[in-house]
């Protein structure tokens, strides 16, 4: 089921109607996904399960109130402090109870066509990088010879977002220079191939650049 909400209009009386929806499909859920879209400022929610003949009232009552907790608690400050494409990825027992011990987070940023590579990357690590200690990998595309994107994927748990958002300040010098090195090698990529996916795993803040996976993309012209 995926329901489209505007930011703003987001209530619990919305939830209700929601999980009434939900209530009728007759799902049992694995996980439940919110994505916000900085287009369009919509909130989306991808709830992914099976069906059952009969979830009990209290399995929904409580995937009600964790979801309007995640939404309050979590996301909304997640997108007010990204201020970027964002989604969140909780998973669900057979009780109803969300999993905040082990939620996957991500930022999608877009890079503006500018000349330097401090220029590209100042945004994004300043969202990115206080996180550090949770980022599992970094994703970078390209196209027409332009760094365009970054993705910056999460895990960690309620307690470690909590912690971060407390003061997001704190971020070490020499990992904020390794990923400000590692960024500058990918604008001028960029710049040599005509269009590319990159993928660099994360492990404890350092990112693995012997182990990243990359696509390269060449467009053929037809004689």
């Amino acid at each position: 089921m995926e329901n489209s909400l505007r930011k703003e209009e987001w209530s619990n009386d919305t939830i209700d109607t929601l999980i009434q929806g939900m209530r009728e499909e007759g799902l049992v859920f694995r996980t439940i996904k919110l994505q916000y879209q900085t287009k369009s400022r919509a909130v989306f929610i991808n709830a992914t399960g099976r069906e059952s003949l009969k979830p009990s009232d209290k399995y929904f009552d409580t995937i009600e109130s964790q979801l309007i907790h995640t939404y309050n608690t979590i996301f909304k400050r997640f997108i007010n402090f990204a201020q970027c494409q964002v989604d969140l990825t909780v998973a669900v027992n057979e009780h109803g109870a969300f999993d905040f011990e082990n939620m996957k987070m991500a930022m999608h940023m877009d890079i503006p066509s500018v000349k330097t590579a401090e220029e590209a990357l100042r945004r994004p690590l300043k969202k990115f990088l206080p996180f550090l200690e949770n980022v599992t990998s970094l994703e970078a595309s390209g196209i027409r010879h332009e760094l365009k994107a970054l993705h910056c994927l999460l895990e960690l748990s309620e307690e470690d977002f909590n912690i971060v958002l407390e003061d997001p300040s704190i971020i070490h010098p020499k990992a904020k220079l390794d990923w400000l090195s590692f960024g500058s090698w990918l604008f001028m990529k960029a710049k040599e191939t005509h269009s590319f996916d990159q993928r660099i795993p994360c492990f404890s803040g350092e990112l693995l650049w012997d182990n990243k996976d990359v696509t390269i993309k060449h467009k053929i012209t037809r004689s």
